[in-house]
């Protein structure tokens, strides 16, 4: 475990290493990680110890349903049919914790765990998590399948298991319990279990100890879709005459209405006034134009209204522009980087701009030339602050990289005691 945090952190320690561990998990999850905004389950969770820990743990990138969202999309759902949890929360230093559709044959038993995975359901009189969660940086390749060997300096004897539900080796019930109205929503508080240490606060050597769902009083929220919403998406950028795959995800969608697809390229075959939502799939012609083109979908919700959802996409040329963090410490300054994608092309007559405007940002910024990625400290004046990026490809084509959105963030709490008691041993955590 503490070998596989130093692995990341030596990685982080150069800007390639910056950019090739974020991207790695990015580009492995893209298919999968997607519609956020549809996601329910929003907020941060934390985990401390003394070896740094596992820090800020985001239950996805939108702050509401609203579309007010920030970076690759990714999130964390509870399934109204089933309760069962899936989709994915994102922590930088540790990647990926995946939620719902794991293979529980190796996961470890304990003290009043549940063999199942992670599902929002009522115990008694009190609705709670039960299950298990699995980071997926303990796996060879994706999130399933073999796992690195526990010889290997990147694992070091980490299994990468989460429990949401237990009993202490001291015979205390431990757990992430809900407060609210499960139609309605509410919120989550206590303590998750990813293995570790006999005291809360040592060197965790082969998990991560304590995560809180409440730090500093502020928890993770259940927020149930009462409205129509519905996401488009698409990989962008894509090499020139190549076709564009896009996918879509609604909430109380009427699907027996059909939608309209507006913008895209020309002759792509995208626009219609009459596109079924299921199959939620289109790829269009190939496309010879290099430029960024806006794809839209239009539906019908159950309520009869209509709800709308865009995506840019590049042909030929694009930009990889990312932060360090998608959030920063009121006052702090944020990290911006950019490059060609793919790495090996020119970027030029760079033009950054910004909402509100910032002094570190606005005008021109340098371009891009092949291998060094650019990279440039920014102020973040509001909550949250948009930065845009623009340049030329070798043709002279205009390039529109994704806008980013940063916001402030709480002081990160101090480490968080386990539940209460006398006796603060952790879970009966053993492994297979």
């Amino acid at each position: 475990m503490d070998k596989f945090k130093k692995f990341l952190k030596n990685k982080k320690q150069t800007k390639i290493g910056a950019f090739v561990i974020v991207f790695m998990f990015i580009a492995i999850f893209a298919g999968s990680i997607l519609a956020s905004q549809t996601d329910n389950m929003r907020g941060f969770g934390w985990g401390a110890n003394t070896d740094g820990g596992l820090g800020w743990l985001s239950f996805n990138n939108c702050i509401d349903d609203q579309g007010n969202c920030s970076g690759v999309s990714y999130g964390v759902n509870i399934d109204s049919n089933t309760n069962l949890l899936n989709g994915y929360a994102w922590t930088p230093n540790f990647g990926w914790l995946k939620f719902g559709d794991l293979d529980l044959s190796d996961a470890p038993t304990g003290n009043g765990t549940f063999f199942n995975n992670a599902k929002f359901e009522l115990i008694g009189s009190q609705y709670v998590l039960t299950g298990w969660a699995r980071f997926c940086g303990v796996f060879i390749s994706g999130c399933s399948g073999p796992i690195i060997p526990n010889t290997d300096y990147k694992r070091g004897g980490w299994d990468g298991w989460v429990s949401l539900r237990g009993t202490t080796s001291g015979g205390l019930q431990y757990g992430v319990v809900f407060s609210g109205d499960p139609v309605t929503g509410g919120s989550f508080s206590s303590y998750a279990w990813g293995g570790g240490n006999d005291t809360y606060g040592g060197a965790n050597t082969t998990g991560v100890g304590w995560i809180d769902f409440s730090p500093l009083g502020i928890p993770v929220v259940f927020d149930p879709i009462n409205e129509p919403t519905l996401v488009l998406n698409a990989t962008s950028p894509v090499p020139l005459n190549n076709p564009v795959t896009l996918t879509w995800t609604g909430i109380q969608i009427n699907q027996s209405i059909p939608c309209s697809a507006t913008g895209g390229a020309p002759n792509d075959n995208w626009a219609t006034p009459s596109r079924p939502f299921s199959p939620s799939t289109f790829t269009t012609f190939n496309i010879s134009v290099p430029n960024t083109y806006t794809y839209t979908l239009t539906c019908t919700g159950i309520n009869n209204n209509q709800v709308s959802s865009s995506k840019n996409v590049t042909v030929g040329v694009g930009i990889n522009f990312y932060p360090d963090s998608f959030s920063v410490l009121e006052g702090d300054q944020a990290t911006l980087h950019w490059l060609a994608d793919p790495s090996d092309q020119i970027l030029t007559n760079c033009v950054a701009s910004s909402n509100p405007q910032t002094n570190t940002w606005d005008g021109g910024v340098n371009g891009y030339n092949p291998p060094s990625i650019e990279s440039q400290l920014v102020d973040v004046p509001v909550s949250p602050t948009t930065y845009n990026l623009s340049c030329n490809d070798a043709g002279g084509n205009l390039i529109n990289a994704e806008p980013i959105s940063i916001t402030w963030s709480v002081p990160p709490p101090p480490p968080p005691p386990p539940p209460p008691g006398e006796n603060n041993t952790p879970p009966n955590y053993e492994e297979n």
